[in-house]
């Protein structure tokens, strides 16, 4: 019970370590440079070098949708190392995308995950009283 409730407390943490993921990203004329958040919404979007006056729109225009692309392969990638260090092999997808809820939506984890972990009521009550039914 300890264990898990820590695990809980622990969540909060890995919602502050998901909120700071970014991806960054240049394009390959280094003409545009793209930052995007864990969701990946542009955040920064440079031009460091005068070469995106010389493009056409159109191509202009292309070269910062692939660079953002790239920036938000990035970012998930970092997401997905993060979350791959949280959960054990194996864990149910409902677990992670409950995860995901609390970071998207600021669920309480309490709310998603259960103050108390699910068990069956024989377990419960050894729990609690340190005796089973038989005793």
């Amino acid at each position: 019970m300890a264990q898990y409730q820590q695990r809980l407390a622990s969540i909060g943490e890995l919602q502050r370590k998901i909120a700071s993921i970014s991806g960054t990203a240049a394009s390959a004329r280094q003409s545009v440079k793209v930052t995007v958040d864990v969701n990946g919404e542009i955040t920064s979007l440079e031009f460091p070098t005068g070469a995106y006056k010389r493009l056409p729109p159109a191509e202009l225009s292309a070269e910062i949708m692939a660079t953002a692309r790239d920036a938000k392969a990035k970012a998930r990638e970092q997401l997905d190392t993060l979350m791959a260090a949280e959960f054990p092999a194996g864990q149910s997808l409902s677990d992670i995308a409950k995860v995901a809820d609390i970071v998207k939506g600021g669920v309480d984890p309490a709310e998603a995950f259960g103050a108390e972990p699910s068990m069956p009521d024989a377990i419960r009550a050894y729990i609690e009283t340190g005796r089973t039914d038989q005793d």
